[in-house]
């Protein structure tokens, strides 16, 4: 075996002011502790300073004898307890304890048979394994105190011994640190969040660890860039990709990439969900060939860690069925697999043409249960068999399936002599007795694993040990110093070997026995060498000098097809092939991969079993195919053709009825006229009213030429006459008037505001929000504050808040007159010296348009203050002139009696809500009509029928919480992301430390803005004890909107609904509040998701354009762009299928059950907005399935 470190180099100190910080740090320890320290430890040490430096003392080798104790931490590897004999079968973890203590046992025995590293071990090594369980809490715990251990004593060595680098391997001859260990294995398996976390503690802890089961992403360490770790991942680079082009080429090889494929995976499992995310990701590059729509249907949990819930696992089956998938993959572990496998029998969703590919590997023990145990055994206490099943095999059912994995081992070699053959050969040849404490199976080794964990345990081991020791062998020098008397100090043995970069230090005495030394590790990301190269069983190792994870080869994975042997009664695993069959060092990023499949298949030793076929079948779903969808559009374009010619002819056709009736119709009006009806006609148009005034005009003026002495009485009937004339004369001109209205009416529309009108709908809406609140209000009311509203103190402070709209000139020129105008005639005036004035300015037109647009706006306020699913914030804004924001807000509060309960100061609050309005930016999505809806959802869960109801029914500081935080929870939003913000080091977001920028921005406007005189609206109200648990709410409802936390959020509300049910007394008032509250206002944030469809889908145009900005900003500064941020490729109704179901979906139902099962108010509004949920996402996955040309005649 070759061992090459390119790129060494001796590490440098963290600056002289880290180092003297540390070291008085430790010296206060030390002291404390009274711990005394001979002065020659300080003169007993030469060490090199730097290269090419040399000692003046003698050099000398490492003792040949001398014998290392490493004690090793290993996670994830303990033991377990008494198990059945299927769960001990089928139990993965036991291959992989075989596997590391065959490796500890070659380390201490210095058995090369598989791989010879004797060259690179300086010494005879002795380990000492400390197992640890596969618990998170477990894990976590250990690696912490291991890490906090380690560090507090690489200090005090940094200090006894004079270290002034970063990284040290010492040798003692007793164990001074007993609460740590020199390096650690594992874990095994672990969520992203504790892959990163357990990365983290152990660099900080300066402890070495090799893990095999997070890949370099979870850990942190992203490819191209230079890690700070101490940590190795034996999985290879960018793993999550491979897997993914891996599936995806085996999909293209079959033609099953065109189509619909469905993922079906335990709900929690975030590799499944990341498999999912790179499946999409893959489809949109651009070099691709691949067109398959990836549908995830993840099964839920009984708990955390427990079973699957086999009711709800039926229904998500059912939802398979329904979208007539035939392409299954797979993710569940195998224990899962019985249940899920024997329902979809009983659905007739196995066998046939239906193909299930599992993305996993499977053990000799599994396959033997698949083979053995009878399916009444396996599924006995979970679901009911029928009795013609019972004894059939689970093994019938996994026939003509395949599996795919990492390569068990050898992957790359291409010759037989390799540590893989010598593995296999190595394991053959164990058996049970050896180890007593495991209780394996009695033909446990007659099959090599075919899971690829073992042979990275085996790997790991080796090099876990050599990375963090190979300073020993690299080392210019040994020094002696012969100076060192009989003094020893109680942390440091009396016999040491102290390694430092490249120097060693040698003291103790000189006996001929042989030597013992414990080892201590102080590790930093520098101690681990560049480019490390071995052939290890897993195949050719080399470790990336910058993200410390292996480098992908050639083989990485395997497939093979599953097949059921009727003669033998088993089920047998067939090698399909390998991928990739060559590896190009180009390929690293996603988007890299060649066009072409890189499955290298075997020659056809057997025929592949394709479901109960021999020949891969045709995919199928509801979905449409794209090769369907052209034949489909050709047929319609062809069809489509002969309609628009029958459509032309007939409109030939009646284009020549019509002229020809034309024809007719004048010919016979011609001959109407000449007829007696005209003059019926012409003598009917003479009676009207102007013809009966011209008939009493021309009869006056005869009467007024009679003459004679009849002057007094022909002066009376010309006095009456005239009276009829005006009479009708007026009538006619009403009925014009009238008219003429109506089309003003019609001109000026609903949206001809001014600050007169804004006020004079303000008074009206409030005060008959007053009107409600003293029939229903639910708290104790102030006598002080029984006033209404005022009309001239809201229009004072709109006027204010709008930058005077009424200049002071104007005022001036009205002076008295003006400020005693009614509301109306301040109407009129502004409407008819506008740029668009009436025509007609009639009496009636400020009452009709001011009247018609205050009921309406009352209307719909109250469908706010009930709660009702479809309200319209688009509506309301036109209502109020663009003020839905300050209107609704003010409305519910005074309605709901908290302004008086709480004596608030109502100019000031009316003050403080418009303003924060008027700082509201408008952009298409984050504007004062989001805001607004946001306030409407939040508050339809605190009337009656909603779960909040029972919190604010008695407390008007909780209720004012409410309709503050939802006010002001996109204040002054910038119109991007979080992540933008932190990307382009934006102002806010180093104020903000890169923490919930947006967010944290919001509060701080929100509460600058309260500190104000003008605008602090509960000085004098609320005491100081009451105004910081109003102010903590706030925060914590504002800082939820951050979807950044949305998981850890809704897991979080997941357990406190478990905890909550299993014991109601256990928890108090505030964790619930803070738990329920943070939810509220998320689901409020989303509740556009629920409206009806019409309004959802202009939320989601607006969403759309905002993100479509950003992605314009991120393009014109050369950044990557956001998902979905591409205005180039829309990613159309998918993307909001994929995001109800990943976000909304989830986030409603934990809604739903929490108010069903813990409010007093039986879910009822949460019941109705989670029904508007499912509305909407049908209509977008009707519409995601519906081909383009459809889309556009819709």
């Amino acid at each position: 075996m070759t061992m090459t470190m390119a790129g060494a180099r001796p590490s440098r100190g963290e600056g002289p002011l880290a180092a003297l910080s540390l070291h008085l740090v430790v010296l206060v320890l030390l002291f404390a502790f009274g711990i005394g320290m001979s002065p020659t430890c300080y003169t007993a040490h030469a060490y090199h300073s730097g290269e090419g430096e040399e000692s003046s003392a003698a050099m000398a080798d490492i003792p040949d004898d001398l014998e290392v104790e490493v004690k090793v931490g290993v996670l994830g590897l303990k033991p377990k307890g008494e198990q059945s004999v299927i769960g001990k079968k089928c139990d993965k973890v036991l291959y992989e304890q075989v596997a590391l203590r065959i490796a500890l046992d070659h380390i201490e025995s210095e058995n090369g048979t598989i791989i010879d590293l004797s060259s690179v071990i300086p010494a005879r090594v002795r380990t000492d394994p400390k197992y640890v369980g596969d618990s998170t809490r477990e894990v976590v715990a250990n690696v912490t105190r291991w890490a906090r251990s380690n560090i507090e004593a690489c200090a005090m060595h940094e200090v006894l011994f004079d270290i002034e680098t970063t990284s040290a391997v010492m040798f003692h001859a007793e164990d001074t640190v007993p609460n740590t260990v020199d390096m650690i294995l594992g874990p095994r398996d672990a969520a992203n969040h504790q892959c990163r976390l357990l990365r983290e503690v152990a660099s900080l802890g300066r402890l070495p660890m090799v893990t095999w089961g997070c890949t370099n992403v979870e850990l942190g360490m992203a490819v191209g860039e230079r890690a700070n770790t101490t940590t190795i991942s034996m999985l290879p680079e960018n793993a999550e990709n491979l897997e993914a082009h891996a599936l995806l080429d085996f999909l293209h090889d079959h033609s099953w990439d065109q189509g619909h494929v469905a993922v079906v995976y335990a709900e929690g499992n975030t590799e499944s969900t990341e498999l999912v995310r790179r499946l999409n990701m893959i489809k949109s590059c651009g070099n691709q060939p691949h067109d398959v729509t990836v549908h995830a249907f993840g099964l839920p949990k009984e708990s955390r860690d427990g079973p699957l819930n086999l009711n709800a696992t039926t229904r998500v089956l059912n939802m398979i069925k329904e979208g007539d998938h035939n392409i299954l993959v797979s993710a569940l572990d195998f224990m899962d697999l019985p249940p899920v496998l024997y329902e979809a029998y009983q659905l007739g969703m196995v066998g046939k043409d239906n193909i299930w590919i599992y993305a996993n590997d499977f053990t000799p023990g599994q396959l033997e249960v698949a083979s053995k145990a009878p399916l009444g055994l396996l599924l006995e206490g979970m679901i009911e068999v029928d009795p013609s099943d019972s004894q059939r095999r689970l093994g019938e059912l996994m026939h003509g399936s395949f599996s795919m994995g990492w390569t068990p081992g050898g992957a790359s070699y291409t010759t037989s002599s390799n540590p893989w053959n010598r593995f296999k050969k190595m394991w053959s040849e164990q058996t049970p007795d050896q180890y007593p404490d495991l209780g394996l199976p009695e033909d446990f080794f007659k099959y090599a694993p075919l899971s690829a964990n073992a042979a990275m345990v085996y790997d790991s081991a080796w090099i876990g040990l050599v990375s963090y020791l190979h300073r020993i062998i690299n080392s210019d020098s040994l020094v002696h110093d012969h100076g060192h008397d009989d003094h020893h100090d109680e942390i440091v043995g009396t016999d040491e070997i102290h390694l430092h970069e490249d120097s060693v230090h040698v003291t103790g005495n000189s006996s001929n026995g042989p030597a013992s030394s414990h080892m201590h590790v102080c590790a930093t990301s520098e101690s681990i060498p560049g480019a490390l190269s071995f052939d290890g069983v897993t195949g050719p190792v080399t470790i990336d000098r910058y993200t410390k994870a292996r480098a992908p080869v050639a083989k990485l994975i395997s497939a093979v097809n599953l097949q059921w042997r009727q003669e033998t009664s088993e089920l047998s695993p067939y090698t399909y092939g390998s991928w990739p069959y060559i590896w190009d060092e180009g390929w690293r990023n996603l988007c890299s991969m060649p066009a072409f499949s890189l499955w290298e298949t075997l020659s056809d030793m057997r025929a592949l079993k394709y479901g109960s076929s021999e020949t891969p079948p045709k995919h199928r779903s509801i979905y449409t195919s794209v090769e369907d969808m052209e034949e489909q559009n050709a047929d319609n374009q062809k069809h489509m053709s002969i309609i628009i010619g029958v459509l032309v002819g007939t409109l030939a056709l009646l284009a020549v009825v019509t002229i020809f009736l034309f024809y007719r119709y004048r010919t016979v009006h011609k001959k109407v006229i000449r007829n007696e009806k005209v003059a019926k006609d012409f003598q009917f148009e003479w009676e009207t009213n102007a013809g009966r005034a011209l008939t009493t005009l021309n009869s006056m003026i005869e009467t007024m030429n009679e003459g004679g002495d009849r002057t007094s009485r022909n002066k009376a009937t010309f006095e009456n006459k005239l009276s009829e004339i005006r009479m009708y004369l007026l009538a006619q001109d009403a009925r014009v008037e009238m008219n003429e209205v109506q089309d003003s009416i019609q001109r000026v529309g609903e949206k001809r505001y001014t600050p007169e009108v804004t006020a004079y709908l303000m008074e009206h809406a409030l005060n008959a929000g007053l009107r409600t609140s003293e029939e229903n209000c639910v708290y104790r009311r102030s006598n002080s504050f029984e006033k209404r509203i005022d009309k001239t103190s809201m229009r004072s402070v709109l006027e204010k808040s709008l930058g005077g709209s009424i200049t002071s000139e104007e005022s001036i020129e009205t002076g008295k007159a003006a400020a005693e105008e009614s509301v109306a005639e301040k109407i009129k005036r502004r409407l008819s010296t506008s740029t668009d004035t009436l025509n007609v300015i009639s009496p009636v037109v400020d009452k009709v348009l001011v009247e018609q647009v205050k009921e309406k706006l009352i209307s719909t306020l109250n469908m706010a203050a009930n709660g009702d699913r479809n309200f319209d914030v688009f509506e309301l804004a036109e209502l109020t002139g663009d003020r839905p924001l300050s209107t609704l807000s003010l409305f519910l509060l005074h309605r709901r009696g908290v302004c008086s309960a709480l004596r608030l100061d109502q100019n000031k609050l009316i003050a403080y809500v418009v303003e924060v309005e008027n700082n509201m930016f408008d952009h298409p999505y984050h504007n004062r009509r989001h805001v607004a809806d946001v306030v409407a959802g939040i508050y339809a869960f605190t009337v009656p029928g909603g779960c909040l109801y029972d919190f604010v029914q008695a407390s008007p500081l909780t209720m004012l919480a409410v309709v503050f935080a939802a006010t002001v929870h996109d204040l002054q939003h910038p119109g991007v992301s979080n992540a933008y913000l932190c990307k382009t080091l934006h102002p806010l977001a180093v104020k903000h430390s890169d923490k919930s920028v947006n967010e944290s921005h919001h509060l701080s406007c929100a509460f600058d803005l309260m500190a104000q005189d003008n605008f602090n609206f509960v000085q004098g109200s609320i005491d100081m004890e009451d105004f910081l648990t109003f102010r903590s709410l706030v925060i914590e409802m504002v800082l939820a909107t951050d979807m950044k936390s949305h998981f850890s959020i809704l897991d979080k509300f997941k357990r406190f609904q478990k905890a909550r049910e299993a014991d109601p007394e256990s928890l108090d008032i505030q964790s619930e509040m803070n738990n329920v509250f943070a939810i509220a206002i998320k689901v409020a944030d989303l509740i556009h998701c629920s409206r009806p469809l019409k309004v959802h889908h202009q939320w989601v145009d607006c969403i759309t354009t905002e993100f479509f900005n950003q992605g314009d900003l991120e393009r014109a500064k050369n950044m990557h762009l956001s998902p979905g941020m591409d205005r180039n490729q829309p990613s159309g109704p998918l993307q909001q299928v994929g995001f109800t179901e990943i976000f909304v979906l989830p986030l409603y139902k934990a809604w739903r059950e929490y108010a069903t099962t813990c409010g007093s108010q039986g879910g009822k509004k949460e019941s109705q907005f989670y029904d508007g949920v499912n509305e909407n996402y049908s209509y977008w996955l009707h519409a995601s399935k519906t081909p383009a040309t459809e889309k556009a005649a819709v």
